[in-house]
């Protein structure tokens, strides 16, 4: 069975956003046409050796998503600025996330439906920092179970080997500029970038796909239009509802 990778940053967040909620809906949307579905979250982490399967679970789901980054050690830093150009776009490997015990009901916002969950270390801030510097996405290895990457909003990160999908809800930044203050042309950037990126963007209406083709300068064969879910409802009674 194919299985789609689906980033999980805003899984993570606590309560629901509008992304979340599209996350959800794919997510569940992609099961009920036979996907498995993997979950990509970017917390750091610390592993070490001997660590149970449960350390890295405790870890990813134990920490406040706007939690301030660790400050680097100067001799790590050093290291980085002067590692290879090659090394420098790959994030780090993979793991995967144990679900042994694992229970995300509680959870503040509901967490989307999948078949695995995992982790790349400092994913997301990383690959931000990098689109910062050198203008380009940070690559990552897929697990060989992977057929496609579907990012659901506009991120600087790419799937090495499998067709990368994005989500771009709307063009609002660069249609409304003063209503995002001090972007210094950064979503002008990553949007142009996204769409050179991945095979296919997806949006959510005709009217933001006019705005994709005409202002980002995409062919229109390479956006296609999937309608918002609606939330399933519970049906009334006949009495109650007349």
């Amino acid at each position: 069975m194919a299985a789609i990778m689906i980033d999980g940053v805003h899984a993570l967040s606590r309560g629901t956003t509008g992304i979340g909620s599209y996350t959800n809906a794919l997510a569940s949307t992609l099961r009920t046409m036979n996907f498995e579905v993997d979950i990509l979250c970017g917390a750091p982490i610390k592993s070490l050796a001997g660590d149970p399967p449960t350390a890295i679970s405790s870890q990813v789901f134990g920490q406040s998503p706007s939690e301030p980054p660790k400050r680097v050690p100067k001799l790590k830093r050093l290291l980085k600025k002067f590692s290879s150009k090659q090394e420098e776009h790959r994030a780090d490997p993979l793991a995967e996330i144990s679900t042994l015990g694992l229970d995300l009901s509680a959870m503040e916002g509901q967490f989307p439906e999948f078949d695995r969950l995992w982790n790349c270390h400092d994913l997301y801030r990383s690959a931000d920092s990098f689109m910062g510097k050198r203008q380009q996405f940070l690559e990552v290895d897929m697990p060989e179970s992977i057929s496609a990457a579907h990012w659901t909003f506009p991120l600087p990160v790419a799937a090495r080997g499998v067709p990368n999908v994005c989500t771009i809800h709307d063009v609002i930044p660069l249609q409304f500029p003063y209503f995002v203050a001090g972007d210094k042309g950064r979503m002008a950037r990553l949007l142009t970038i996204a769409t050179q990126r991945n095979d296919q963007i997806i949006t959510v209406s005709e009217a933001s796909k006019r705005h994709i083709v005409e202002i980002l300068r995409v062919p229109e064969e390479r956006v296609s239009v999937t309608y918002q879910i609606a939330p399933p409802t519970q049906r009334l009674p006949e009495e109650e509802a007349e």
